[in-house]
């Protein structure tokens, strides 16, 4: 059974969040991605259309989620799900940075505003 280590994350800096990806195809998991996602306290969202469902815990930081219409405030312990081809924005907090665990199946793609799609890298 693989381990992966808090160390052996691969960060990827994109749209001023930080994505470490521990779980996808480059470290042996067939099916899922996990990953955490650091925002920046103040840091604006990037809305985007998801492909798949994820599931994201809030670790630290109170993020705002915007999901289509639906804006909604987190704390630490929540869990935000994502439905698949839903439109998501995700805000950092006023005063502190914030951290969550994100899952999902293999294969995620984003549509950004431009309407490009973007396939990111710790989600395959």
């Amino acid at each position: 059974m693989p381990v992966i280590r808090s160390t052996e994350g691969t960060a990827h800096d994109v749209h001023g969040a930080v994505f470490t990806a521990y779980a996808n195809s480059t470290t042996g998991a067939t099916e899922l991605c996990a990953w955490t996602t650091h925002i920046p306290a103040k840091q604006p969202g990037i809305p985007h259309r998801v492909s798949k469902e994820e599931l994201l815990l809030i670790t630290s930081g109170a993020p705002t989620f915007t999901i289509d219409d639906t804006e909604m405030k987190t704390s630490p312990g929540d869990v935000v799900i994502v439905p698949a081809h839903s439109m998501l924005k995700v805000e950092g907090a006023e005063d502190q940075d914030s951290t969550m665990w994100v899952t999902t199946t293999r294969g995620l793609t984003a549509q950004l505003p431009d309407g490009s799609d973007f396939a990111p890298p710790w989600a395959q």
